[in-house]
C-alpha cells in the first residue's frame, strides 16, 4: 500500500477521523511506544489499541521499530513514519 502524505486522501481522513488513533499518533510522534503501553497511557483496551494500531501501520501512518521478547511473547514498538501535511486544496 502506498505511504500516505497528504490530507487530500480519503483514507488519511477516515483514519485520522477516530478519536484514539489521534491520540496514538500523538504519542508515537513523540516517542516510540508499544500498544500495551499506549493502552496503559490512554486507558482503552489493549484490543482497541492494538486494531487502531495495525490500521495505522497498514496506512503507513507508523512503522515498527523494534520487538522485545515478554515471557514466550513478542511486544511490539512503533514509531511515526509520516507526518502527513496538509496540502492547500485540502484547506
Amino acid at each position: 500500500m502506498k505511504p500516505l502524505t497528504s490530507l487530500s486522501d480519503p483514507r488519511i481522513v477516515r483514519a485520522l477521523a477516530h478519536p484514539v488513533r489521534l491520540r496514538i499518533l500523538s504519542i508515537l510522534e513523540e516517542r516510540v511506544a508499544s500498544p500495551k503501553e499506549i493502552a496503559r497511557e490512554i486507558g482503552a483496551p489493549l484490543t482497541h489499541v492494538s486494531y487502531h494500531v495495525r490500521q495505522l501501520a497498514q496506512l503507513g501512518l507508523i512503522k515498527l521499530d523494534r520487538t522485545t521478547p515478554r515471557r514466550g511473547a513478542v511486544e511490539h514498538h512503533y514509531r511515526m513514519d509520516a507526518s502527513p501535511s496538509i496540502s492547500e486544496d485540502a484547506w
